[in-house]
């Protein structure tokens, strides 16, 4: 039996890309599903439906993640709704500006950390008590190859999705068991992330031929990856790998910068 059946699992960014992909995913093997939105609300009712007909609750929320006041007021909404705690939080929702330094606004580089690395901060701030009293839970953070590598003229992006990265390892230190003998104070929580390379997303379409020509010659698979590998990722670490925290997981068809 999975280890996430009849949970309850909440996705960011969940209406399109790698967060449907991984909430299907998470539903697909039983687990009752809240996924966020800004603006895609047929598609997010459409990973709703398709979750509802796996047999599992759903639920889409719409929400400004920039807006720093929503994130704990959300959860609560959210626990309310399903009454149940957030067991696994997959902190996938996020924002792209490709903005060099010499044009950088101090408004582009808000609104890219508020939502890249803020909001996962504080979405697990929320749901964690939830988890310790559950005395289990799964936190997956998506970062990005950028996060790693960096990237010319994405230093809001590489800052934020680079800060997730330290926020994982800390996190997890943070969260792991300290005292198995003392039942108070044992819980069974991870915290993971996962970097996708060039994934096949409708951002990457947005980029036009030219560039998916040169990411293509980049990658020693020749090919860029599906939201589905990258969900079979999180899965490995929702569902499973509860020897595994404070791991940045590459998923990028072997490239190296």
């Amino acid at each position: 039996m999975s280890n996430v059946r009849e949970k309850l699992a909440l996705v960011t960014g969940g209406s399109r890309g790698i967060g449907r992909a991984a909430a299907l995913r998470l539903a697909g093997e039983g687990s009752h599903l809240a996924i966020t939105y800004n603006t895609a609300a047929e598609k997010a009712a459409e990973v709703v439906q398709q979750a509802e007909a796996l047999g599992v609750r759903a639920k889409a929320y719409p929400i400004d993640l920039s807006q720093r006041d929503r994130y704990e007021p959300f959860v609560a909404q959210v626990v309310q709704d399903f009454g149940m705690p957030v067991q696994v939080l997959v902190n996938n929702a996020g924002t792209l500006r490709d903005e060099p330094l010499s044009v950088l606004s101090y408004e582009a580089w808000g609104h890219t950390l508020a939502v890249d690395l803020e909001a996962p901060v504080f979405l697990a701030k929320a749901a964690v008590p939830g988890m310790k009293k559950a005395k289990w839970g799964r936190i997956i953070n998506i970062s990005s190859l950028v996060g790693v590598h960096g990237a010319s003229g994405q230093v809001a992006y590489a800052a934020a999705k680079g800060g997730l990265i330290a926020v994982t390892k800390s996190l997890a230190l943070e969260l792991a068991c300290k005292n198995p003998s003392d039942s108070k104070r044992w819980w069974d929580i991870t915290v993971n992330c996962v970097c996708p390379g060039f994934i096949k997303t409708d951002m990457m379409e947005s980029v036009g031929p030219v560039i998916n020509a040169a990411i293509l010659e980049q990658s020693p698979m020749r090919r860029m990856g599906t939201p589905e590998e990258v969900a079979e990722a999180i899965a490995h670490f929702a569902c499973g790998a509860s020897y595994s925290t404070g791991v940045v997981y590459e998923v990028n068809g072997g490239l190296r910068t």
